[in-house]
């Protein structure tokens, strides 16, 4: 087994600055050959959505259920990858799950949309903090295609 990463975890969402963190994870561990390979999700909280006088709160076991099949499509797409599905406040259960789970390196994307970010905070700077091991945050991809800029940079254990 190499000696840099032998447990490398990808944070995936349904975006496609996670579809980046994902490709430059999988580059990372064909690159290392033998390391093991995560997919994580997690499903946030439902938000109840009012409007016109009513309130709908989305179905757990749908937004479960929905989270599975998209998880298990993209380990089809990854062979050999594991697929993790958790709940709750986003970037501690990632820190949580990764410190269990003994991974040496985290991936994920570092753009996050503006509601996202106001009302759940930064994922990436959580991260950043209170991993328990390397973080590998990924930018976004450049909006110019003679762009030179690095899409990854990576941030140590603090």
């Amino acid at each position: 087994m190499n000696e840099l990463f032998s447990h490398i975890a990808v944070c995936v969402d349904n975006s496609e600055a996670s579809t980046a963190a994902l490709e430059e994870a999988w580059k990372l561990r064909e690159t290392l050959g033998d390391a093991r390979f995560t997919l994580v999700h997690v499903i946030a909280s439902p938000m109840v959505v009012a409007g016109h006088g009513a309130m709908w709160i989305p179905d757990p076991t749908e937004l479960a259920a929905g989270a599975r099949e998209w998880m298990d499509e993209l380990a089809r797409e990854h062979p050999g990858a594991q697929v993790v599905l958790l709940s709750g406040y986003p970037a501690a259960e990632v820190c949580d799950w990764a410190r269990e789970a003994d991974v040496d390196l985290l991936v994920a994307s570092s753009s996050r949309g503006v509601f996202d970010r106001v009302l759940l905070g930064s994922f990436a700077g959580y991260l950043a903090r209170h991993a328990p091991c390397q973080v590998l945050l990924t930018r976004p991809r450049p909006t110019r295609a003679d762009s030179k800029e690095p899409v990854a940079a990576a941030v140590g254990e603090g």
